[in-house]
């Protein structure tokens, strides 16, 4: 689904105030948010609650988004930073949908509301773009302001998933386009967030495909291990399996498993959950035939923090090497 059908499927699922109070009264209004029968988005926005708990919290945020374009009172709003990732389709991890990113458009940032957060920040006319009939920054612009002023845990995977973006849309591979951002960045040095967002290009890798991976990454990179991702491993059939990561010199593949690859309809193809798994175990009983290395899993939750993540490796006899907080690996590891 494109940003346009997306938000046009958004709008029908938000009704304004004014639009509601025409076909009930005040107290019904009021009777519906108790009872829960209707959501409240946005100050003078509301949904029905069954569409509004379908939503992705991505989805949610751009309700809020909506909410706030509608109730600007002269020009719109120009979305930034994480709200402006998710116009582009890029994921939101730990990132609370009912408040929205805007930039400032002149000297002053104006008041910020419970929906709104105000950011103050130059910007050229070309860094402006319009998705769906809202306004946003381009993806690059996006990225990096995301990389700067974003937390690592919520930068890296829309680091990840931008850059998979802009391979599929433009045709330059994700390493050109970090090399880009890490041009921009250098032309911005000494101004906040520089250094996180250069050790966050550092380890972002466009062949990422999911959060749990993202963030798996960041903890491992954060663990001192030394990391390389989608390792290619020869199949039977005579392809290959691709393996999520391989902890250099230890012997040792990590797979990080969401509860979606056994749940979403488009990946079990028609087979049931319980197929999905034998042939998982047939794909792992291989890799561990031809390779002599073990695999070692972890879910999600594994993946939130370097120390649950640390306490499962060391679960199954993996050495920790050492915790750092810092994400920084050398620009030679970048995709590695």
């Amino acid at each position: 689904m494109n940003s346009d059908e997306r938000i046009h499927r958004l709008r029908e699922t938000i009704a304004f105030r004014a639009a509601l109070l025409r076909g009930m009264t005040e107290n019904k209004l009021r009777s519906e948010l108790r009872d829960g029968s209707l959501v409240r988005v946005a100050a003078g926005a509301y949904a029905g609650a069954e569409a509004w708990t379908s939503l992705s919290r991505e989805d949610r945020h751009l309700a809020v988004a909506i909410a706030a374009d509608h109730h600007a009172r002269r020009r719109p709003p120009l979305f930034c930073r994480v709200t402006a990732a998710a116009l582009w389709g890029l994921p939101l991890y730990g990132v609370g949908y009912g408040r929205v990113d805007v930039l400032a458009r002149g000297r002053r940032t104006g008041d910020s509301s419970a929906t709104v957060r105000r950011h103050l920040g130059a910007h050229a006319p070309e860094e402006i773009v319009e998705r769906g009939g809202l306004l946003c920054t381009t993806l690059q612009r996006t990225l990096l302001d995301v990389a700067r002023f974003a937390s690592t845990e919520q930068a890296l995977p829309i680091l990840d998933a931008g850059l998979r973006f802009a391979s599929a849309e433009n045709g330059a591979g994700g390493e050109a386009w970090a090399g880009e951002l890490g041009e921009q960045l250098g032309r911005l040095r000494g101004q906040r967030g520089v250094g996180q967002a250069r050790q966050l290009l550092g380890i972002a890798d466009p062949r990422s495909d999911s959060v749990a991976e993202s963030l798996s990454r960041l903890q491992l990179h954060r663990l001192g291990y030394e990391v390389e991702s989608q390792v290619e491993v020869p199949s039977p059939s005579g392809g290959a399996y691709r393996v999520d990561f391989e902890l250099v010199g230890l012997g040792v593949f990590g797979e990080v498993d969401g509860r979606y690859k056994y749940t979403d309809e488009g990946l079990l193809a028609g087979r049931e959950a319980r197929e999905v798994v034998l042939a998982e175990k047939a794909r792992e009983d291989w890799i561990r035939g031809v390779t002599g290395k073990r695999v070692v899993r972890w879910g999600f939750q594994e993946a939130r923090t370097p120390e649950a993540l640390a306490a499962r490796l060391r679960a199954f006899g993996v050495p920790i090497p050492g915790l750092r907080r810092s994400a920084h690996v050398a620009e030679s590891a970048r995709f590695r």
